[in-house]
């Protein structure tokens, strides 16, 4: 299906990434947190990217060509078709549109230094076949919540011949990039002798940091910013919120995204959740700045994670979190910026609510916000990138 046949075999000083998410007409937040990561590191390394994404209501496949310093930018969207075949068709109108656009990328820039891929499934097909044809290293940057079990998207529940194809590609790749711990464990169970690094996600810190607020207000506010799916257990949250409120009345919540039909329903059959929970919907990224300034603290209750970018926004924004120890999240939590509670215990949740409106002035927001600065500002984490880039290529 790969055909590189014409392709000169000249090494360039280009980093070429496929990302199997990634913000795009057709979903312009899927995979924001791969972008930054992309923009971190082309600070320092040249990158071309190029994304494939198929398009409803389309007639062809069309791009688009971005260029921002070192970075390259490939968007490339392939007409997805409604009937019986659609899924079979989509995937090789991905494979052959990739292929064309792979080629086209590597004749008029000679063979990369080598292949970075966000999240393997499926972009690291391609990897793997660059690898066996030109011996081009690949890097494997995870983030996908397939490697936990209790994930719906869960790896283990996939057929033979996919499971194969999955371990082929996670065992081929020559670097591993986990955005946390307990990821890496995830990934060495497929790939036991995995070179893994851990590098948590990138927060654009000229967005998200400490600013004063002129909000005025006297309820504890907490924030919350998902998309309130069921991976993000938004009714646990409202539960543990409700029975706090009944404890503590000076509470309120804001909701920040899509809010699902579940959710609205849940809300408008309680009292007490109408009075102190505020819908906002769907809003610009910058925006959730602006909202995460207005709050006291940040709180998440996630069934499966990695390591969320939200939360690390909220705390380079000075704000305590509460979230689960889903995947990463405990391991950028300490009780000078938050309280870890057990993924489904909604009384737990409710006694960490009360305990953070109890102890607020144990939190000191410059701290939070200066420590999480240091941490996950793009220098800090770009070099850290190139680093792992400089002792492969």
């Amino acid at each position: 299906m790969f055909s590189f046949k014409y392709t000169p075999r000249l090494k360039s000083d280009y980093i070429l990434v496929l990302p199997s998410w990634y913000p795009s007409e057709v979903s312009p937040f899927n995979g924001d947190f791969n972008q930054r990561f992309v923009e971190a590191v082309s600070l320092k390394v040249p990158q071309i990217v190029l994304y494939v994404v198929g398009k409803p209501n389309i007639p062809q496949t069309y791009f688009t060509l971005t260029v921002k310093g070192n970075l390259k930018t490939y968007l490339v969207y392939y007409p997805l078709k409604k009937n019986i075949l659609g899924k079979i068709y989509a995937k090789i109108n991905y494979f052959i549109t990739q292929a064309k656009f792979l080629k086209l990328i590597l004749k008029q820039n000679g063979l990369p230094k080598l292949t970075q891929v966000y999240v393997f499934w499926m972009a690291g097909i391609a990897a793997f076949t660059l690898k066996k044809i030109y011996s081009i290293p690949y890097i494997i940057t995870e983030h996908w919540t397939g490697f936990y079990k209790n994930s719906p998207s869960d790896m283990y529940k996939n057929n033979f011949l996919i499971r194969y194809i999955f371990k082929m590609i996670l065992k081929s790749a020559n670097h591993f990039i986990a955005v946390a711990y307990k990821l890496k464990n995830r990934i060495l169970e497929w790939s036991p002798k995995a070179m893994v690094t851990v590098i948590p996600n990138v927060v654009d810190t000229s967005i998200f940091y400490l600013q004063p607020t002129t909000d005025k207000k006297h309820s504890f506010r907490f924030v919350h910013a998902s998309t309130m799916r069921i991976q993000k257990n938004s009714i646990g949250l409202l539960n543990g919120f409700e029975n706090a409120v009944k404890e503590n009345n000076n509470l309120e919540l804001l909701l920040v995204g899509h809010v699902p039909q579940n959710i609205e329903d849940k809300i408008n059959a309680s009292v007490l959740l109408q009075q102190k929970v505020t819908c906002l919907g769907e809003v610009p990224y910058t925006t959730v700045k602006d909202i995460m300034l207005t709050g006291d603290a940040y709180i998440m209750f996630s069934r499966y994670e990695n390591l969320p970018c939200v939360i690390l926004e909220a705390l380079c924004c000075g704000l305590p979190v509460i979230t689960t120890d889903a995947g990463g999240c405990a391991e950028v939590i300490s009780p000078s910026n938050g309280i870890v509670v057990q993924n489904e215990n909604e009384m737990e949740l409710t006694q960490a609510i009360l305990e953070m409106v109890n102890n607020r002035a144990s939190y000191n927001s410059f701290t939070i916000s200066q420590d999480a600065t240091k941490l996950f500002n793009y220098k800090t984490v770009s070099a850290q990138i190139v680093n792992v880039y400089e002792n492969i290529a």
